[in-house]
């Protein structure tokens, strides 16, 4: 990230963690590598939190631009 990094978890099988930062992204993170698997654009303000769905398989993400996302954690779309 490029800016202050607002909320992080991790999925629910531990292999990844989701991260919301003030630059405006969310990224997907390798847990085990540490490598950044995704990076999801939308938001134009600080993404405040994001977090997986309970089968991982999307990620929800809030934001000071009064927006809530749903992305594909495969993917990376904005679905």
């Amino acid at each position: 990230h490029r800016s202050e990094v607002n909320s992080a978890q991790f999925s629910p099988d531990g292999t990844r963690i989701v991260s919301a930062s003030s630059d405006r992204t969310v990224r997907v993170w390798s847990a085990v590598t540490g490598a950044c698997e995704l990076t999801l654009k939308g938001h134009s303000n600080t993404a405040t939190s994001a977090q997986f769905s309970p089968d991982g398989q999307k990620i929800v993400s809030a934001s000071g631009d009064k927006t809530v996302r749903v992305w594909s954690a495969v993917g990376g779309e904005c679905e």
